[in-house]
């Protein structure tokens, strides 16, 4: 008879483990037996976490990121950010469309990690996206992103200080 029932210690397996975990076993219909070993859930109280670290963008990646995030209300899309990020490139150009398939790229890697969503369809071009918005997730890396960029900038005037003082030092010994 089909059903299932708890016993003991498992007799089948790595027995140290049967000796601890009790074992679900499981009658199949043709009379077979399967055992399964329960294992409860980890206790993971007083486990110290490391934190996450944060993901760098580079070149473009972060590009895409901040424009979206810093013009909010501007309806982006492929064409548009390839256009807003590369404002040199005539758009009948070899170098536009390399630049189109490295945003549509960047964009797709964004969509996969849950960063961006947007409509997705077809031209001349090939596949792009449209409606572009940032997710929650997205905007917290497009504000991580801004400000570690910004990092160098506030620490210029810092490095200025430590450079005078080093000159003031040495010019007095």
């Amino acid at each position: 008879m089909p059903g299932v029932h708890v016993c003991g210690g498992g007799d089948q397996g790595n027995a140290e483990l049967a000796l601890r975990a009790p074992t679900l076993v499981q009658r199949t219909r043709e009379g077979r037996d399967t055992r399964l070993i329960y294992q409860p859930p980890l206790n993971l109280e007083g486990v110290k976490w490391m934190p996450r670290p944060e993901t760098e963008f580079d070149g473009n990646e972060g590009d895409v990121l901040i424009a979206i995030y810093e013009w909010p209300d501007v309806p982006s899309s492929t064409y548009t950010l390839t256009e807003r990020l590369n404002p040199s490139i005539q758009i009948t150009t070899l170098e536009y469309r390399a630049a189109f398939g490295q945003i549509r790229r960047v964009i797709e890697g964004h969509i996969v990690r849950g960063l961006i969503r947007g409509k997705r369809s077809k031209s001349a071009d090939g596949v792009f996206f449209e409606n572009l918005k940032l997710t929650y997730k997205g905007e917290q890396a497009a504000i991580q992103e801004r400000e570690r960029r910004a990092l160098p900038e506030k620490l210029k005037p810092l490095l200025d200080a430590v450079e005078l003082i080093r000159r003031e030092r040495d010019a007095g010994s």
